[in-house]
């Protein structure tokens, strides 16, 4: 059996990247699904990272 050892919860959607980020402009809302909308504060995403909500 493989067992593979990841961060985040088991039906998250978008760990690498979010809905909609890269087109979104810093300052600007994103959604994350699951979660509500976002508040894009770099031009890189990260999934640790405390995101206004």
């Amino acid at each position: 059996m493989n067992t593979f050892m990841e961060k985040g919860l088991y039906n998250e959607f978008g760990i690498e990247n979010a809905l909609g980020f890269e087109e979104t402009e810093i300052g600007d809302w994103f959604h994350k699904i699951g979660v509500g909308l976002l508040k894009k504060d770099s031009n890189t995403y990260s999934f640790n990272n405390e995101y206004e909500i």
